[in-house]
């Protein structure tokens, strides 16, 4: 928990010392942030094109100084480190803007050092290494993989796992195994999509009303951009300025280039409708396929796959068998017990209507979601 001022791009949180990201700041530092990443703009265009597309500081409301912001994109805090003065550093509990690596990437960038070469944190042969740990062991340590052999170097070895607390080993293709048949557990029903959708429709309508501010803000920018840009294009025609007229031209682009930038939020955020089609169609194949995508994640990505499909965590029983207190409820199979017929209805799809996108009486319109 972090129990000091709040962060920029964050807010109060449900829980005192857990703030979660401000929707609209946070989303403008990741804008930024990939932004360098991509070498489109230096950390002070990108500050500028923030600002201009509505960042506002705290209750002060002001824009953002570029000290500030350089300390931001350098904070580990951001992708998950904390680090306070005279304590140890910890993993936050807080939700990342960012990952670490383009955390590192992005200071690198800001200090105008190098990269230093990064070791990899996952051994695509043992997927769970540093993920799992033994349910009976009183360390609390996770597994690590290798593979064992009868030391005669003749090439014989058994891929393995074995706990950095108890010592124990677990034979790896068993303990994938059990993992696939825990998996096989998991379905997303369309009764709980059908929730899902309507809890998406209700949390973007609440996100909307606090976008129409901003983008009045960022109307009004443009606006003054262009009034200064049309102020050079006059200046530059000026035969007393003549001697200048490199320098006009070049603040002239930089001047269309945060124009074409703002322009580009303010139509994305003005679509938000066709973002909840796109957005909700992405979250239903995404939780759907989760199960199956799992083997395919990063590291990072697995256990955020692993904590949202089982809660309170998963481990290895000592007779090598996957085990796990609780199936989330959303994605938990149903008993067949409690299995309802549904209604029939088209084998391809499923059709949502969602409330202010698709009139209700006309089927054409209607919004499709493919499942």
């Amino acid at each position: 928990y972090y129990l000091f001022p709040l962060k920029p791009g964050y807010k109060l949180g449900d829980k005192p010392g857990l703030p979660t990201p401000d929707l609209m700041n946070s989303k403008l530092l990741q804008e930024a942030v990939r932004s360098i990443l991509a070498f489109e703009l230096d950390p002070s265009s990108a500050l500028r094109v923030m600002n201009l597309s509505g960042y506002s500081n705290g209750r002060s409301r002001a824009p953002m100084r570029i000290d500030k912001f350089k300390r931001v994109l350098c904070d580990s805090y951001y992708y998950g480190i904390m680090v306070v003065k005279d304590w140890p550093e910890a993993m936050g509990l807080h939700q990342t803007l960012w990952t670490e690596d383009d955390g590192i990437k992005v200071k690198a960038i800001v200090l105008g050092k190098k990269t230093k070469y990064a070791r990899k944190k996952r051994n695509p042969e043992f997927p769970l290494a540093n993920l799992i740990g033994s349910l009976d062991c009183a360390s609390n340590e996770k597994v690590s993989g290798f593979f064992k052999t009868n030391g005669k170097n003749n090439g014989w070895s058994a891929p393995k796992y074995r706990c950095r607390g108890c010592k124990r080993e677990y034979n790896r293709d068993e303990i994938h195994s059990s993992l696939r048949e825990l998996h096989s557990h998991i379905d997303l029903s369309r009764d709980r999509q059908k929730l899902l959708v309507a809890a998406f429709d209700q949390i973007w309508r609440k996100r909307e009303i606090g976008q129409v501010n901003m983008l009045k803000k960022m109307a009004t920018n443009i606006q003054k951009l262009n009034r200064k840009k049309d102020d050079y294009l006059a200046t530059i025609t000026d035969p007393a300025y003549s001697s200048i007229k490199d320098e006009l031209l070049t603040k002239i682009k930089e001047i269309k280039r945060e124009i074409n930038l703002v322009e580009d939020n303010y139509h994305r955020i003005k679509n938000a409708d066709q973002d909840l089609v796109d957005f909700t169609q992405f979250a239903l194949e995404y939780l759907s396929n989760l199960k199956d995508r799992f083997w395919e994640l990063e590291h990072e990505d697995q256990a955020w796959c692993e904590k949202m499909l089982f809660p309170d965590g998963f481990y290895i029983k000592t007779s090598g068998k996957i085990h796990t207190p609780s199936i989330s409820p959303l994605l938990a199979l149903p008993r067949a017990t409690d299995i309802k017929k549904e209604p029939d209805i088209e084998s391809d799809s499923l059709l949502v209507e969602l409330r202010g996108i698709a009139p209700r009486s006309a089927r054409l319109l209607t919004t499709v979601l493919q499942v």
